[in-house]
């Protein structure tokens, strides 16, 4: 009688466990399984990137989009980037601003985006600074043009954009396209995520980190962005999370047998004369400010520490000497290059004293909407008036320079600021 009860005991916890397993295994398949939403990108490539790329462009935007997805999967955002075509296309443009302008116009690039199916098109191209794209949640708008040597953080920049967000308070923005949390962030001395300037966190061109802003991971030890409804709040990951399957239907999907998916086929193209009525904001990927807000359909430009801004803008040289009563150093703002939207220009301080300087502050700041993008040799610091500093000695006769590469208001003419501090004469 005992044994037959421990023997029934055993039947039912064998019948119990196998229940379990029964719905365990159930489960497991019942289970909804979250995918990241998939959206299809085109690249379209000049002639001059061709020539960057040793004509490997493919190879080096299948590496491009692998590395922008790690940074989508490292911010919690469940969007994936599919490479659907990489065609070479030429793109005419006096400046960054005007390849766009005439790329979202372009009967070929628009045949080629409805070829390939893709929901955003960027243009890999030799003219202007590091990037622009349209500031938007919107299927006609989803364009953007790309320096080949800026690098995939670059494009997740100005893809970016294209999924509604902006830069960072500490650029002048407040509000993403469609959530106002959708700003990237930066914390003084360590990081810039993906939608700043790093270099007005970090005070050098490569403190940006592969994140996009989300608080919930770590960047450095410290939150990578700021909770929804605090007053300084930037969750970039979360608004493209909202957006995503919106972002995904931009276009019907094509299949690769029938789109060939990557091509190496050359494209004509056919530039339309249409105006855009877009407001302007400028910024950079890796430094810069921005200007006014923007509207759904406004352009955002991304600018990086290039040895110039624009190979087809005009050079123009000028100086101005400051009237401060000192007989240090000579102090002069140069104008080397400006184009459209964008300038470089050199402050240069020169020792013309018979002591040598130990260390030196100057300050200039512009009438005119003008923003800085990038500074080199010197930490540059403020906002109009700007203050460079260097601990360096500058002796008697020599000279010692900042480069400066920004933005000025469209067409104008770039102002020369008087560049003034202790030492200059």
């Amino acid at each position: 009688m005992f044994q037959m009860q421990l023997l029934q005991q055993f039947n039912n916890r064998v019948k119990q466990n196998i229940r379990s397993l029964i719905a365990v295994a159930t489960l497991g398949i019942c289970a909804p399984t979250v995918h990241a939403a998939e959206v299809d990108l085109l690249v379209l490539y000049d002639s001059h990137t061709s020539s960057y790329f040793n004509q490997q462009v493919e190879t080096a935007m299948q590496n491009w989009v692998t590395q922008i997805n790690n940074v989508y999967v490292d911010s919690q955002i469940d969007l994936k980037l599919r490479l659907v075509g990489v065609v070479a296309h030429e793109e005419d443009g006096s400046d960054m601003e005007g390849v766009l302008d005439n790329l979202r116009q372009d009967s070929a690039a628009i045949s080629l985006r409805t070829k390939y199916g893709a929901d955003f098109v960027t243009q890999l191209h030799k003219t202007g600074s590091c990037g622009i794209a349209y500031f938007t949640v919107n299927r006609e708008w989803a364009w953007g043009v790309v320096g080949p040597d800026c690098g995939p953080l670059t494009m997740a920049h100005e893809l970016g954009h294209n999924m509604g967000l902006a830069h960072s308070r500490r650029q002048g923005d407040t509000t993403g396209s469609r959530y106002a949390y959708g700003l990237g962030h930066g914390v003084d001395g360590l990081f810039g995520t993906v939608m700043t300037y790093a270099w007005l966190y970090t005070n050098r061109s490569n403190g940006r980190i592969a994140r996009f802003s989300n608080p919930n991971i770590s960047c450095l030890g410290v939150p990578c962005g700021v909770p929804v409804g605090q007053s300084d709040q930037a969750y970039a990951a979360l608004a493209i999370n909202n957006v995503k399957n919106e972002l995904a239907a931009f276009r019907s999907a094509v299949s690769q047998s029938s789109a060939s998916n990557i091509s190496s086929s050359r494209s004509s193209s056919v530039i339309s004369s249409t105006p855009r009525s877009s407001s302007l904001a400028v910024s950079s990927g890796r430094s810069s400010l921005s200007s006014s807000r923007i509207s759904s359909s406004s352009l955002t430009v991304s600018s990086s520490s290039r040895s110039l801004l624009s190979s087809s803008r005009s050079s123009q040289s000028s100086s101005q000497r400051s009237s401060i009563a000192s007989e240090l150093a000579q102090c002069e703002y140069r104008i080397l290059n400006q184009g459209n939207t964008s300038f470089s220009a050199d402050v240069r301080i020169t020792n013309i004293s018979n002591q040598p300087i130990n260390g030196w502050a100057v300050s200039w700041g512009y009438q005119r909407s003008v923003w800085l993008a990038y500074a080199s040799g010197a930490r540059v610091t403020g906002r109009n008036p700007y203050t460079a500093t260097n601990s360096s000695v500058i002796n008697p006769g020599q000279t010692a320079s900042v480069t400066l590469w920004g933005y000025k208001g469209r067409g104008e003419q770039l102002e020369v600021p008087v560049v003034g501090g202790s030492i200059c004469r």
